[in-house]
């Protein structure tokens, strides 16, 4: 039996260039992962999304 919707809590994923690679609850917490990703290897390298993550 799958889960009601409405208690399910959205997870979030962090893509970097394009690949999965951190899901959290939290989206404000993966935002400040991407700003500390950012400042260990310079704006702009690499290209970061976040957007809902349904795979879990």
């Amino acid at each position: 039996m799958a889960p009601s919707r409405g208690l399910a809590r959205p997870r979030w994923g962090l893509y970097k260039n394009g690949e999965l690679v951190l899901v959290h609850e939290n989206k404000e917490m993966l935002e400040g992962n991407v700003r500390e990703f950012e400042r260990q290897e310079g704006r702009g390298r690499s290209k970061f999304e976040i957007k809902p993550n349904t795979m879990f």
